[in-house]
């Protein structure tokens, strides 16, 4: 059924590809067609008479092949027929295949990687950013997806290079690229809140609270989790700058708050929840050790304005990283809140295992 493009369809495949995505996504008419010259581009189609049902346009390298575009005819939707055509290319090419998918912040983007996963793909949460493919165009902060598995750090960057060098024609300049995927207020993301901020303040904790935030983190945490009272006393007298609360404007009482200490270390481990001393007030990272809301408060966007704030903030004191733990649940929660999941924890905080995940702040 998939067979390779004869050159004369190329004029319906080039009509399909334009039907589908971004003029910013695709080179112009005479550049896609002059691919066709090179010996590792293919494009495999799905005939039908004197049509074209679909198309998949793929890079061959030494390890790995490359999905450069993957489009089904509008005529021919809801047929099944994209599953088909991974299926057939996955028996065509033995190999590890890779392609691009956009960030999971949207639930278009969301039901597209779900798609591939169904099909056989991992998601790899490297950082990375395609260059742009027609000039004057912005680069787009993408994500990878392998057959298989997802590949480790080193092949990942083998793979990106490979990518920008053979594909996009350029060399990978990691201070330029990687600044693309520092931390900012992820898209559609109003911030801050003018609504929340006229009800709340946010501000750094006062001494004279620690017992209000002591008893906050006993209601919102359980008990093999929760910060103990003296601890939490100790971190409010140790570090109150690296606290952020939330108060309730008509009664002056906090609503939640969010904390944690500052150090070089680079990966999380459970000493932080039960050692102020670990604390380095010019440590260049964060160590996340708790987002409390209040139940009754719960609901708003509290949570996430604490952590844009608290981000913020800390990116103008020039802070490298934050880190934190959480549980399964959490994990799509922070990613929208711009944080990418590193996989299982050296945490066992309270017995059982975390997700650590991270975002860059500064270079």
């Amino acid at each position: 059924m998939l067979t390779k493009l004869n050159g004369k369809d190329f004029d319906k495949v080039f009509t399909i590809l334009e039907e589908s995505f971004p003029k910013d996504e695709y080179r112009t008419y005479e550049k896609q067609k002059a691919l066709l010259d090179d010996a590792r581009y293919t494009i495999y189609i799905i005939p039908d008479r004197d049509e074209v049902k679909a198309f998949i346009a793929v890079w061959q390298f030494d390890d790995f092949a490359f999905v450069e575009h993957f489009a089904v005819n509008q005529a021919y939707r809801n047929q099944g027929l994209g599953s088909i055509i991974l299926q057939e290319v996955m028996k065509k090419l033995p190999c590890m295949i890779c392609l691009e998918v956009e960030l999971p912040e949207t639930d278009f983007a969301k039901r597209r990687i779900g798609f591939y996963e169904r099909n056989g793909f991992a998601l790899n949460d490297y950082p990375y950013v395609q260059p742009a493919m027609v000039e004057g165009k912005k680069e787009l902060p993408l994500k990878i997806m392998t057959s298989g598995k997802a590949v480790s750090e080193e092949q990942f960057g083998k793979i990106r290079d490979i990518l920008y060098r053979e594909v996009y024609h350029t060399e990978y300049d990691g201070k330029k690229y990687d600044c693309e995927c520092l931390w900012t207020i992820p898209g559609g993301r109003v911030f801050p809140d003018t609504g929340l901020r006229e009800r709340f303040e946010l501000r750094c904790i006062r001494q004279d609270e620690g017992e209000q935030a002591a008893e906050i983190e006993r209601i919102c945490f359980p008990p093999n989790e929760a910060c103990e009272r003296k601890m939490m006393l100790q971190r409010v007298a140790k570090a109150p700058e690296l606290f952020l609360t939330v108060v309730d404007r008509s009664t002056g009482r906090l609503a939640g708050f969010l904390n944690g200490l500052s150090t070089d270390e680079e990966s999380f481990r459970d000493e932080f929840f039960t050692d102020a001393d670990l604390y380095d007030p010019d440590g260049r990272n964060i160590m996340l050790l708790g987002l409390d809301v209040l139940p009754e408060y719960r609901g708003q966007g509290l949570a996430r304005e604490l952590m844009f704030e608290y981000l913020k903030r800390e990116k103008e004191k020039d802070r490298h990283r934050i880190l934190l733990t959480c549980a399964d649940s959490k994990v799509d929660m922070y990613r929208k809140m711009g944080f990418r999941d590193l996989g299982t924890s050296g945490s066992v905080w309270g017995g059982h295992p975390w997700h650590e995940m991270d975002c860059m702040l500064n270079l």
